[in-house]
């Protein structure tokens, strides 16, 4: 995780104290950043067809997430409140207080109008700096008497296939972490799991007890008790067979968020990738696929230039250009392949018609190439076709978020590490859409996990202890004759020696008699200070030993899984507020 990000001249700390948030910009300014996104949204800044596509796109997006909320299932261990899928019904927006109320299922108030606070993530078991976001999201769109989307980003790779779980030693009694695979699977066992989009895994139900009892006895080993992996692995049970992982993870999330007041609703962008909506903004991005590719580019250059970054990969690797193929910032591939491809783009015609996109490596290796009209219906038409032959094409990074900054949401949310790429998001905004970028905020939380069989460290003294003892354990190795006792015989006339001998050092080619002294002196001394040197060496051990424990300790990285439900959901919530 980045400690610390650049935004401009300021810059966003990740928070280093158990139970603080970090807003940017600061909380109370939020109101004043959504009202200025809205006024964007609506004035001639903002062109007519984008802000055209942002109704569709938005009534497509609340059709689809009321549609996915009637799939979950209602597990009997979670209580029903007023947010869980059971007290939906069909109704006129919830009148009332706007900051204590969420729409409903059915809702006929224009919905489109309303403020929309938007975020999304991969749907992996995140730490609750992640999460953090949905209660920051939940508590702004309340507050405007909006609404609150979290998109799940299901067509990103499954990288975080594993959760780090704390657990004591039980030989040397030290705290270490344990890599906990998840229980997930693919039908094609051919590639790793961390090769596949999170839409293309499934759980598999013959490991979900071993992975359970790894998490549980790690964190009894710690103090820890009653996490909320136990409820959710005795729920994940209960999903059918072939459930996507990426589903299962997510409902039982937000079933969780449901049963403590949040009136987010949840959307795959996979279900939002099927509409209409979303082939309109493809088919701007394809028939000026050269602007894109350009603009893409130039900016990425510009960016790293001003940043100075030397890593061709970062933040993203640039488009490529081949044998008259461009490189188009999606990825273009069949849903059973599991399997995600660049997307390649040629004009096919000289009259302009049509376009040719490519799946593959590279223009030299494509697995299948399609055709795309310029004409708009024609490709509408098109891609109705693509669709039933299960023909995906998903955003990459930067063009997730610009399409759900501009497309959907009156005011983004993102974590760190989002709000640094999206600097480079927001100079391909001005140029591709020819609009001033939407503002967007960035937070994050440290909640600690709290472990009660864990000696209780001073993090500041502990380094500033450390840092002491490396310098005397460096001394002791450079000049050993500063630890002597002066008030001893022996080691007073030591240092009398030594010092008498470093005060005349004879000229080159006459040191063979001094250098024998020297040494001689020297391994006197060593043999003087060897008790200190083992206790120093001692002591310094045991310190790194507690540095390394703090670092465990304060670790902010732990899923969220392994807290206890009734202490980390309300901290989350106090903090959004």
């Amino acid at each position: 995780m980045t400690a610390e990000v650049a935004k401009g001249q300021e810059w966003i700390r990740v928070p280093r104290d158990n139970h603080t948030a970090v807003f940017y910009p600061d909380r109370e300014d939020i109101p004043s950043l959504l009202a200025q996104n809205i006024e964007l949204f609506r004035s001639n800044e903002t062109p007519a067809w984008i802000r055209e596509l942002r109704r569709r796109v938005r009534a497509t997006a609340f059709e689809a997430s009321q549609a996915y909320l009637a799939e979950y299932p209602t597990p009997s261990s979670y209580t029903p409140s007023p947010f869980t899928p059971a007290s939906y019904t069909p109704s006129s927006y919830t009148q009332g207080n706007p900051s204590t109320q969420s729409p409903s299922v059915g809702s006929s108030r224009s919905d489109v109008e309303v403020p929309w606070i938007v975020g999304g993530h991969q749907p992996e078991l995140f730490h609750p700096g992640v999460w953090f976001k949905n209660f920051v999201i939940d508590a702004i769109a309340k507050e405007s008497a909006g609404i609150g989307l979290h998109t799940i980003v299901d067509h990103d790779l499954a990288r975080a296939s594993s959760i780090r779980v704390p657990k004591r030693d039980s030989f040397s009694g030290r705290l270490i972490q344990s890599a906990c695979e998840l229980p997930l699977c693919r039908v094609d066992t051919s590639r790793a799991v961390q090769q596949t989009p999170w839409h293309g895994l499934r759980i598999d139900r013959s490991g979900l007890r071993r992975t359970l009892n790894e998490i549980t006895e790690g964190l009894n080993s710690v103090g820890v008790q009653n996490p909320m992996a136990l409820d959710f692995w005795d729920q994940l049970e209960k999903f059918q067979d072939g459930t996507e992982a990426a589903i299962a993870f997510s409902q039982l999330r937000h079933l969780l968020e449901m049963k403590h007041g949040l009136g987010n609703r949840e959307l795959p962008f996979s279900r939002l990738a099927r509409s209409g909506p979303w082939q309109a903004f493809l088919h701007h991005c394809i028939v000026h696929g050269e602007d894109l590719y350009s603009i893409y580019n130039q900016s990425l250059y510009e960016y790293r230039a001003r940043e100075r970054i030397n890593n061709p990969t970062q933040p993203v690797p640039p488009l490529g250009r081949r044998d008259g193929w461009i490189e188009l910032p999606f990825w273009l591939y069949k849903v059973d392949s599991n399997i995600r491809q660049r997307l390649w783009a040629q004009p096919a015609s000289t009259e302009g018609e049509r376009w040719r996109l490519g799946s593959g490596v590279t223009p030299s290796v494509f697995d299948w190439t399609i055709d795309w009209s310029t004409d708009a219906h024609r490709a509408s038409e098109a891609w109705e076709g693509y669709l039933r032959d299960g023909i995906c094409i998903r955003p990459r990074a930067l063009m997730t978020t610009l399409f759900l900054r501009c497309f959907m949401a009156d005011l983004f949310v993102h974590g760190i590490g989002g709000g640094v790429y999206d600097r480079l998001t927001d100079t391909i905004i001005q140029r591709f859409l020819q609009m001033p970028a939407p503002r967007y905020l960035t937070c994050t939380a440290t909640e600690w996990l709290a472990m009660d069989r864990v000696p209780e460290l001073n993090a500041k003294a502990l380094h500033s202890k450390r840092e002491v003892l490396k310098r005397q354990s460096q001394l002791l190795r450079s000049r050993p004759e500063l630890f002597l006792d002066p008030n001893n015989t022996m080691d007073a006339e030591l240092q009398t020696r030594h010092a008498d001998m470093v005060a005349t050092i004879p000229p080159r080619g006459s040191k063979k008699q001094w250098h024998r002294e020297i040494t001689s002196i020297k391994a006197k001394v060593g043999d003087r200070v060897s008790a200190i040197r083992k206790e120093n060496e001692e002591d310094l051990q045991r310190i790194e030993q507690q540095v390394h424990e703090l670092r465990y300790l304060n670790s902010r990285e732990y899923s969220f899984i392994l807290f206890p439900e009734s202490a980390l959901l309300p901290a989350l919530r106090k903090m959004s507020r």
